[in-house]
């Protein structure tokens, strides 16, 4: 749903301008989409399927040279292994979700971006922030304008529902207008959230980090909005809905690597990315680069056989995937097989012929 990612739909211009600041990486696939792994890959580096002893945490890793951890939260349930390394430790509270704002300074993403930008404003460099922002996936209150500009003039009126669903969606059956109310909803917060993160761009452009801040934007799941018959998180599936996600990095001036990569990554490359990026050496070690006249301190590792597995696991079956850039293969209760990067919605399975 958003521009750089090829979403003409409607407009990100924040997104939109620092995309054209950034590497933007065009296919980073998350290693699961389950939630109870949420910030665990680029914490500790590590795979979900990886179950070796945990190594070090990146804050502890960047905390060693001297270098500030803060964690700017509004998630309730992260686990000690998640938020104890940080110096700091800041815990939002947003209001109840109740219904939609009435206008941007009321939502609830405007409250943690509000406490971010405090964040950026009190520190001093060298500090490492991390903000970790959830409600594109729980609740969207972003005011009923955002969603109604989304609508053309013979489209139904938009709903004023503001919890994000999770339900099972059959396009053979299932009225079509319930469907696009939900992208109107979910396209209407991300409009949202595009506005928050210019105004903490500007901020950061006009504050003390200015000219040293590398910027990362990226995120842990998507969120499906019916394309395989779910909405939301009503079964797990690995289809790339619901695990291909962005990756944007801006470096500082005057080192700024602007481009477009088609290098197949995982959110677990931003761990060595930071380390090195803060002087200090990490047990994950790149394989090459993105682009290989980016200096030491400017790469993304890379998987060594091109080839990306995305797990879930839940209580009916597991899942997986491996994905190539010429096709992606899909094991659960039932195999699929779709080829890429033609069929990037994966809705032309060719499991049976090959």
């Amino acid at each position: 749903m958003i521009g750089p990612y090829g979403n003409t739909w409607f407009d990100t211009p924040g997104i939109n301008r620092l995309a054209s600041e950034s590497l933007l990486l065009e296919q980073c696939i998350a290693d699961t989409p389950e939630a109870r792994h949420h910030l665990r890959s680029i914490l500790y580096g590590k795979h979900v399927c990886d179950q070796a002893d945990e190594q070090v945490h990146l804050a502890d890793l960047i905390g060693s040279t001297g270098t500030q951890t803060i964690l700017v939260t509004s998630s309730q349930d992260l686990v000690p292994s998640i938020t104890d390394p940080f110096d700091e430790v800041i815990e939002v509270d947003l209001p109840a979700a109740t219904g939609l704002a009435a206008e941007l300074e009321s939502t609830r993403m405007a409250t943690f971006f509000v406490a971010a930008i405090d964040v950026i404003r009190e520190s001093r460099p060298p500090t490492t922030v991390l903000l970790d922002c959830p409600d594109l996936t729980r609740y969207w209150d972003a005011p009923y304008p955002y969603r109604l500009r989304l609508a053309d003039s013979e489209d139904p009126p938009p709903s004023e529902t503001f919890l994000a669903p999770s339900l099972q969606f059959n396009a053979a059956t299932d009225d079509p207008d319930q469907l696009f109310d939900l992208q109107l909803a979910y396209g209407g917060q991300t409009v949202l959230l595009d506005q928050l993160l210019e105004i903490l761009l500007s901020e950061i452009g006009n504050s003390n980090w200015a000219d040293s801040a590398l910027f990362c934007l990226t995120a842990m799941r998507s969120y499906p909005l019916g394309e395989h018959g779910v909405v939301g998180f009503y079964r797990p599936i690995v289809h790339v809905e619901s695990i291909h996600v962005p990756l944007l990095i801006r470096w500082p001036r005057p080192q700024r690597i602007f481009g477009r990569s088609q290098q197949l990554i995982q959110p677990g490359s931003l761990y060595p990315l930071l380390s090195d990026w803060h002087g200090v050496a990490s047990e994950v070690a790149p394989h090459e680069t993105v682009f290989p006249e980016i200096s030491k301190t400017q790469f993304l590792p890379t998987c060594a056989t091109s080839a990306l597995i995305t797990a879930c696991q839940c209580d009916e079956s597991d899942h997986a995937a491996i994905q190539t850039h010429a096709w992606k293969y899909i094991s659960g209760p039932a195999s699929h097989l779709y080829v890429r990067p033609d069929d990037y919605w994966e809705f032309n399975d060719v499991a049976s012929l090959c």
